[in-house]
C-alpha cells in the first residue's frame, strides 16, 4: 500500500463514519450538519477528480444537502456551517456544476438565510466573507464590503510571525489552522481570479500563510507527535488542516513539502487508531484520554479533522505523492541532519 493510499484508506473511515453519523435520526439535527459541513469540506479537493471519488461526495451531498432547513434559523451554528459547504464547493468547482439544480437551490436557500447570522467578534467575521465570495464565484453576487470588512476586521487582529489572534485577545490554540489561515486563503485567491481580478492584499496574506504552515510543520515531533492544547483539541489532526492546504496549493518549497507530507501522513497514522470508537464513530475525546469538551461542541464537532485530507486533492500519480518520503524538520534536527533552510520571522 503507498501512503497516498493509506492515507485516503484513513480518510474513507472517516468518511463512511460520517455518513453513518449523518443518517442517525436519533440525533439532533444540527450536529448532523456539522458532520457533514465539515466533512464534505475535507474531502472536497480529493472529490474534485474524475473518479471514484465523485461518486461518494454525491452521495454525501445528496443526504447532507436534504437536511439543511428552509428556514427559522436562530441557531448561529448554522451560520459555521454554511461557511465550511461554501469553501467545500469553492475548492470542488466540478461538484457545484454537476451537483444538480435541487440541490443547488436547496443550498442557495441555506446560505441565503444563514448569512443573516451575526457573527460573533472573533474568527467567525470571516464566515459572512466565506459565503459572499462563494456567491460571487457561482451566483455572479457577493458583497465586496462584508469581504473587506472582514479581512480589515483581521488584520486589526494580525499578531505578527504569521499568527492572528482570534478576536480582541491572543489566543494560543490551533485556530488559525482551523479556521483562519485556510478561509482567508480561499477568499483572497478567488477574488483574484477573472472577472473580478481584486487583490485584497494576496501577496502579503500568502507571506503569512507560508509562514504559519512552517510554524505546524515544526511542531511536529521526531515520534510524529505534537502538542495537544488550546480549545477545540477533539478537532484532532485538524490541527494541521492548514498545513494540508498549503500542501494541496503548491504553496511550499518542494524538498520541505515533501518532509510536511511526509510527517503529516505520520500523524495521521499515530493518532488515527484512537480516532473512532467500536462503533466507528468520533467521540469527545482525544487520544482516548476523556475530558469535558467546550459547551458548543457537539457530536458532529470533531468531524474537522477531515480538514487535513485536502493534500489528497493532488493527483496519487504526480510528484507530490510518489516522491520518496523524507525527514521532517525535527526529525533531521535530533538525527543531527543539516537543515537546508533558515527558520526567519516574518515581518509583513
Amino acid at each position: 500500500m503507498t501512503e497516498y493510499q493509506q492515507i485516503e484508506a484513513f480518510m474513507m473511515q472517516i468518511v463512511n463514519s460520517a455518513f453513518k453519523f449523518i443518517d442517525n435520526k436519533n440525533v439532533a439535527v444540527i450536529p448532523r450538519i456539522e458532520c457533514f459541513a465539515r466533512t464534505f469540506c475535507g474531502i472536497a479537493p480529493w472529490a474534485n477528480k474524475p473518479e471514484e471519488s465523485k461518486r461518494i461526495a454525491y452521495q454525501l451531498l445528496h443526504i447532507g444537502l436534504s437536511l439543511l432547513p428552509k428556514g427559522g434559523m436562530s441557531n448561529k451554528q448554522y451560520l459555521v456551517e454554511a461557511a465550511y459547504l461554501c469553501m467545500g464547493f469553492l475548492r470542488a468547482p466540478d461538484l457545484w456544476h454537476t451537483v444538480g439544480s435541487h440541490y443547488q437551490n436547496l443550498f442557495i436557500d441555506f446560505i441565503s438565510q444563514a448569512k443573516l447570522i451575526h457573527a460573533q467578534n472573533n474568527n467567525w467575521v470571516l464566515f459572512p466573507a466565506m459565503i459572499e465570495t462563494f456567491e460571487m464565484v457561482y451566483l455572479s453576487t457577493g458583497n465586496i464590503n462584508i469581504v473587506g470588512s472582514a479581512l480589515a476586521q483581521m488584520e486589526n487582529w494580525y499578531a505578527g510571525d504569521g499568527f492572528y489572534k482570534d478576536g480582541p485577545d491572543f489566543q494560543m490554540d490551533y485556530y488559525n489552522s482551523y479556521v483562519i489561515h485556510p478561509m482567508i486563503m480561499e477568499i483572497v485567491s478567488q477574488w483574484m481570479n477573472p472577472p473580478n481580478t481584486i487583490d485584497f492584499g494576496y501577496t502579503i496574506y500568502a507571506k503569512r500563510a507560508r509562514r504559519y504552515a512552517i510554524y505546524l510543520e515544526n511542531l511536529i515531533s521526531p515520534e510524529a507527535t505534537f502538542p495537544i492544547m488550546g480549545r477545540s483539541s477533539v478537532y484532532r489532526y485538524a490541527a494541521f488542516a492548514h498545513l494540508s492546504d498549503m500542501l494541496r496549493r503548491g504553496m511550499l518549497e518542494e524538498d520541505f513539502s515533501i518532509g510536511a507530507r511526509t510527517a503529516l501522513s505520520n500523524v495521521i497514522v499515530r493518532m488515527h487508531p484512537y480516532t473512532l470508537n467500536s462503533e466507528a464513530m468520533l467521540e469527545l475525546d482525544i487520544l482516548k484520554n476523556k475530558f469535558t469538551a467546550e459547551w458548543y461542541i457537539s457530536q458532529g464537532s470533531p468531524y474537522l479533522c477531515a480538514l487535513s485530507f485536502a493534500h489528497l486533492g493532488l493527483s496519487h500519480e504526480g510528484h507530490f505523492w510518489t516522491t520518496s518520503s523524507k525527514a521532517w524538520t525535527q526529525k533531521k534536527i535530533w538525527r543531527h541532519e543539516p537543515i537546508l533552510y533558515l527558520d526567519e520571522s516574518i515581518h509583513v
